[in-house]
């Protein structure tokens, strides 16, 4: 658990280090300014990193309280990550709310599982949404 604890994390860092290299560049910068969605998605994403990471470590404690508080963080932004549009491949809007979709699906997934007691299914569902989160940056970042 500790190995998959640190690819997670490192994984994660590589993620938010590239979200965060790319801060201040020109792409559509007018646009951003006057696009409040764009904004949103902007505000979202450390918001995503830091508490990915919490309920890594709310999965490993066991702890079902802090995996609902920490994935409760991301779920209250998921109606906003439906609406934005992504940097790029815009013309693939409908997979970028797909993606969006199946991330807030896989987190309540890995809340119910936690208030269950069943961490293991917890875990699958967050790895799932994790991964979710690579795909859409992948893709769309």
């Amino acid at each position: 658990m500790k190995r998959i604890s640190v690819i997670t994390i490192s994984a994660l860092l590589l993620i938010q280090g590239g979200a965060l290299a790319h801060e201040g560049e020109k792409h559509e910068q007018k646009t951003h300014k006057t696009d409040a969605q764009m904004q949103k998605l902007h505000g979202m994403m450390p918001t995503y990193g830091a508490a990915l990471a919490k309920v890594e470590q709310a999965l490993e404690k066991k702890d079902a309280a802090a995996v609902e508080a920490e994935a409760g963080r991301m779920l209250a932004t998921t109606p906003d990550l439906k609406k934005s549009k992504p940097h790029k491949n815009i013309k693939q809007l409908k997979t970028f709310r797909s993606i969006a979709a199946g991330f807030e699906g896989d987190l309540k997934e890995t809340v119910d599982q936690a208030k269950k007691g069943d961490f293991a299914k917890a875990g699958a569902a967050f790895k799932k949404a994790e991964a979710k989160c690579a795909q859409c940056h992948a893709k769309f970042r």
